[in-house]
């Protein structure tokens, strides 16, 4: 079975791959001043969040905007603003959840 990927290249030109049999989000961040243990944090953790289909669908509007917005302007990591893009990732799920119910 082929491995399935969701890639997301954040230096410009973003490749995304779907297919049904997994799901998964790699980040390849381009930071010389990121450290290896943090772009390891950012990666486990939206690896585990890639697992959810919603990622997908809001990818392209919302997570790649805010990523690149936050650590290419200000600090290149922060817990704070991190949670905030969590955060609204999951609120935006409920939402397309409660408007599939609906449908």
């Amino acid at each position: 079975m082929r491995s399935s990927l969701l890639r997301c290249y954040l230096s410009g030109s973003e490749l995304y791959q779907w297919n049904e049999f997994k799901c998964d989000l790699i980040i390849q961040m381009q930071m010389d001043k990121l450290k290896m243990h943090e772009l390891n944090y950012w990666k486990v953790t939206l690896i585990q969040l890639g697992r959810s289909v919603f990622l997908l669908m809001v990818l392209r509007q919302y997570l790649i905007v805010q990523i690149k917005r936050f650590l290419w302007a200000q600090k290149m990591c922060d817990d704070y603003i991190f949670k905030n893009i969590i955060c609204a990732l999951v609120q935006k799920n409920s939402q397309l959840q409660r408007s599939q119910n609906m449908n």
